[in-house]
């Protein structure tokens, strides 16, 4: 979304203003949720990414803050000095520094939008319900649905791409072809469906070692249905762990008890080993494929 001051309804001089990031899913849940009262809306550019990991990152922060205030004229529209900004764009905010140079200062409202309404009408009064955050198994199917529905993308892609490989190598016959597209679907199932609801059960404090460990059972699971040890059949078995690793990594940007530093520690690990699992993933299937042929 394009950063600026939206109006949600009719908004006067005398409404509230809020702030959000410019992510836009989040837009459209704002949008949705304030449908029926007016108010005004700052959109602080972000780089589309949500509040929370904006406030972690910086985007979502003072200087964004000051920045976008002073850019959008939003004195202009409003006759009052307060901002709401959600609770967890906190991290990123230093409200003592944005009162001293704007002379606004800040409301920090509830971690839901949906409680935004009941906070304005209780006198920007919160409570201990509006406070909390939940991360249960629907919270995080929720957040999984959206990382299927974009890996589905690149799916189809490889998909498409194994079938004109049909038509071209003459080891990769359709049957394989199929096996392939199988192997490769299940694994994206497993990686944005099946990680995010076992998350809680699997052992390790680094998301990437629990999805390591659930993507090695899975490609057990899978090579001993399809009574298949092959060399080619190892390799992408590698494959398909270092993807289940890998998007099990990106998860912990979605959870709600990770930490910035600990982000990072844990990419700093994980990283170079699945990028030489990768390619020692290519090797062997490479190394399989020149075997058929000679």
């Amino acid at each position: 979304m394009k950063p600026g001051l939206y109006a949600i309804g009719s908004p006067s001089e005398n409404d509230n203003l809020i702030v959000t990031c410019n992510y836009k899913l989040t837009f459209d849940i704002v949008r949705n949720s304030l449908e029926g009262i007016n108010i005004w809306l700052l959109l602080l550019d972000t780089d589309g990414v949500n509040v929370w990991c904006a406030a972690g990152k910086g985007s979502f922060g003072s200087a964004e803050l000051i920045y976008s205030l002073e850019k959008f004229n939003v004195e202009r529209h409003i006759n009052h000095k307060n901002i709401i900004v959600p609770q967890l764009g906190a991290p990123g905010i230093q409200s003592h520094l944005v009162k001293e140079i704007t002379g606004f200062t800040i409301k920090y409202g509830p971690i839901h939008i949906k409680d935004l309404k009941n906070y304005i009408n209780n006198g920007y009064k919160t409570d201990e319900n509006i406070r909390k955050v939940t991360f249960n198994l629907f919270d995080r199917l929720k957040v999984s649905t959206l990382e299927l529905v974009i890996g589905m993308k690149y799916f189809l892609i490889a998909m498409i791409s194994l079938l004109i490989l049909t038509f071209i190598i003459p080891s990769f016959n359709l049957s394989r072809s199929l096996k392939l597209i199988n192997h490769y679907f299940l694994t994206l199932i497993t990686a944005t469906i099946l990680f995010p609801a076992l998350l809680p059960y699997l052992p390790f404090r680094m998301f990437y070692k629990r999805a390591f460990i659930l993507g090695v059972l899975f490609n057990i699971i899978f090579l001993v249905s399809y009574n298949s040890c092959s060399l080619f059949s190892i390799g992408n078995s590698i494959i398909s762990v270092v993807l289940i690793s890998y998007i099990g990594l990106n998860f912990t940007g979605s959870s709600t008890f990770t930490s910035l530093s600990g982000v990072k520690k844990e990419m700093n690990e994980a990283v170079p080993i699945l990028s030489i699992l990768g390619i020692l993933s290519i090797f062997v299937i490479v190394i399989a494929l020149l075997l058929e042929v000679f």
